[in-house]
């Protein structure tokens, strides 16, 4: 595709899909996300590895690979959160509000990238979650 455009000297380029690929973890979505719905409910001892789940759907018949089983937990956590999203949400801004923050409270790490110092992040999820 790139040497397409070079060899075409064109400045603008548009692409366009004939067909969109459904991934191979649709028609699977639901089962995986029984299968994590149940393990959830287990206590941790019994509760089954990301890579057993996997395994698992591949005794069913699933061709897809370990990544798209990975990809579709971590929405599926994504999904669990949402109806509880609004009042963690307020509780993290009341926070914000209340709290007057100090530069120790920051890391900035060498990407340039601002986080919580590890010790404030744990006071917060105190705070939030009572």
């Amino acid at each position: 595709m790139v040497r397409k455009v070079i060899r075409s000297q064109a400045t603008e380029f548009h692409y366009q899909r004939d067909v969109q690929p459904q991934p191979k973890i649709g028609p699977w979505r639901e089962r995986l996300d029984s299968l994590l719905l149940e393990n959830d409910g287990k206590p941790a001892r019994e509760r089954l590895t990301l890579i057993r789940v996997f395994e698992e759907l591949r005794a069913l018949g699933f061709e897809g690979g370990y990544d798209a089983v990975r990809d579709g937990s971590s929405k599926f956590v994504f999904d669990l959160m949402e109806p509880e999203r609004p009042k963690v949400d307020r509780a993290v801004l009341d926070f914000v509000k209340g709290h007057v923050f100090d530069p120790a409270d920051f890391v900035i790490r060498t990407d340039g990238v601002c986080r919580l110092n590890p010790e404030m992040a744990r006071m917060v999820v105190v705070r939030v979650s009572t």
